[in-house]
């Protein structure tokens, strides 16, 4: 029977994880709850201008070195010429050790911002998300008219 081994990566400061695009979400102690989710992109089927609301998961490791100190990320939602769509979202936290904890271990912090963003004209877009330590993740997600897809040739 093989043998399995697992290893922790030791971090060295708070890293973003991950970042996904989803119809709706939310977290309820620390778990994800999720409708939709990581899709890149949008079929609008009104002309547009339209409105699109989404909701845009973050998740956090912390490393232990890192609880109970407060930090900062911030989410911007960009056109493809790098101008914001909405005002940036800045979000504060503070990961605590709970009482099980193994000295060493990091902890996964999930947070959701639900937005809604209204669009001129189908293109491409950006969800980036940066700590204050530096630590960056951009997603890319596309809007197209459904008037603008092709035909099936059957």
């Amino acid at each position: 029977m093989a043998q399995t081994t697992t290893h922790s990566v030791s971090l060295q400061h708070s890293v973003i994880d991950f970042v996904m695009i989803a119809d709706r979400a939310e977290v309820v102690n620390n778990k994800l709850y999720m409708l939709g989710g990581a899709w890149d992109t949008f079929l609008a089927a009104a002309k547009f201008p339209i409105s699109l609301s989404f909701s845009i998961v973050v998740a956090i490791l912390t490393p232990w070195h890192e609880t109970n100190n407060q930090q900062t990320f911030t989410i911007r939602c960009e056109d493809s010429d790098g101008h914001l769509l909405i005002p940036a979202l800045q979000a504060q936290f503070v990961v605590g050790r709970p009482p099980w904890a193994k000295k060493g271990q990091q902890f996964r912090s999930i947070f959701v911002a639900n937005i809604s963003l209204s669009l001129n004209q189908s293109g491409s877009y950006l969800i980036r998300t940066t700590l204050a330590s530096g630590d960056t993740k951009a997603i890319e997600f596309h809007v197209i008219s459904a008037s603008a897809q092709p035909s099936d040739p059957k």
